[in-house]
């Protein structure tokens, strides 16, 4: 195949179709998987390197005495930059003053993040009992997708597969002018089913291999409305679950691709056109070793910071505040009723550990109300970045 920018080693086909009003354009069809490709030296030395990575995150998850400490502020972490990806601009601090005050905080891009959030989740607690599937995709994307509208007020098609054709292009461009027009949408049930197929399979490709190749197909496809890139995100990291490869989930890969997003766009780009698989699998081995990375070190100074928390609690009462040190690093923004909720304790107690807590500077007040207080771990905040 050669017609335009595409070559003969491109992985799908090119559809000649015609729009209503602009008329000519051109549909991407992509060849089911896997790729034909040799691994290069270069590309099996960076799989070991992802692999190792990924093992000593691993082993950090499984000696941890709580992974609850860590699980959900790195599932928040890479809901808020998955959705940065895709130009939803928000902060882990704003998500969790979301989830504190749900009627009260938060614009749009907030709710769009937390809902990221909620998919992810729901999509980690599904995997251990469900295998990849349509359905949960479209499970997935229903939660990723409540409750958004588009510009003139019109919802996203929560948890339905797109019946009309979709198209990436520069702001302002129509679908003749459009970068990338995946299939049309009669031939994304079949496509599905194929990828599907791939995903589920046991075969002799390396599981982060079968992971890259994963991703690229279901963007290519792009099944939904709205939403495809950050669905695309949640599969990875639901693999990664699903074969085992993380005893918890404190891999945030969105933490590099969030920086690397150009070159992501363009190892994508670039199968599609040249059949580049081998640079888009040495990127996302990269990916994922350098987030594994980042996540240890991360995940090392919550510890510290726990730790060091801890032990100024405890110099300073005997009473059982030290309970509010973990509440507080698995919700880093919370209310005094979120608190009682965990801590047996009365009011009267709970609000002297509060006292206590930001005298010795690891609260803060955020509201300056006398009722309905919102306190915040500023450390551990910036940790989570």
């Amino acid at each position: 195949m050669s017609v335009g920018w595409y070559s003969s080693a491109s992985p799908g086909e090119l559809l000649e179709l015609t729009h209503p009003v602009l008329g000519p354009y051109q549909a991407f069809l992509p060849h089911p998987l896997p790729p034909k490709i040799a691994f290069e030296p270069q590309t099996v030395r960076q799989l070991a390197k992802a692999e190792h990575s990924l093992g000593r995150l691993s082993e950090l998850g499984q000696q941890l005495p709580n992974p609850d400490l860590l699980t959900y502020a790195f599932m928040r972490r890479e809901a808020v930059l998955s959705s940065e990806i895709e130009g939803i601009h928000t902060t882990v601090a704003e998500v969790y003053h979301y989830e504190a005050e749900p009627n009260g905080h938060g614009h749009g891009f907030t709710r769009e993040a937390f809902n990221n959030y909620d998919a992810l989740r729901f999509g980690l607690e599904q995997i251990t009992h469900r295998d990849l599937s349509l359905g949960l995709l479209r499970e997935l994307h229903a939660r990723l997708m409540h409750d958004v509208r588009d510009a003139r007020g019109r919802d996203k098609s929560p948890g339905a597969v797109r019946q009309t054709q979709n198209y990436i292009g520069t702001p302002g461009a129509n679908i003749a002018q459009a970068s990338f027009v995946p299939p049309p949408p009669d031939r994304v049930p079949e496509l599905l089913e194929q990828w599907e197929r791939f995903a589920r399979t046991d075969d002799e490709l390396p599981i982060l291999a079968k992971i890259a190749f994963a991703h690229y197909q279901f963007e290519a496809i792009h099944p939904f409305e709205d939403g495809n890139g950050r669905v695309g995100r949640l599969l990875i990291s639901l693999m990664l679950q699903r074969e085992k490869l993380l005893s918890v989930p404190i891999l945030s890969l969105s933490s590099y691709i969030a920086v690397m997003r150009q070159e992501y766009y363009r190892g994508l780009q670039s199968v599609t056109r040249l059949g580049a698989w081998t640079e888009w699998l040495n990127y996302m081995l990269t990916a994922i070793q350098e987030s594994a990375e980042d996540a240890i070190a991360r995940s090392q100074r919550i510890l510290e910071l726990r730790e060091h928390y801890a032990t100024r609690v405890k110099a300073s009462t005997r009473s059982r505040a030290i309970e509010l040190v973990d509440f507080m690093f698995e919700r880093p923004v919370f209310t005094q009723a979120q608190a009682i909720l965990v801590i047996n304790v009365t009011p009267q107690a709970l609000a002297g550990y509060f006292r206590l807590f930001v005298e010795l500077g690891l609260i803060e007040e955020t509201t300056g109300r006398y009722n309905n207080r919102v306190y915040r771990v500023p450390e551990l905040l910036g940790v989570l970045g």
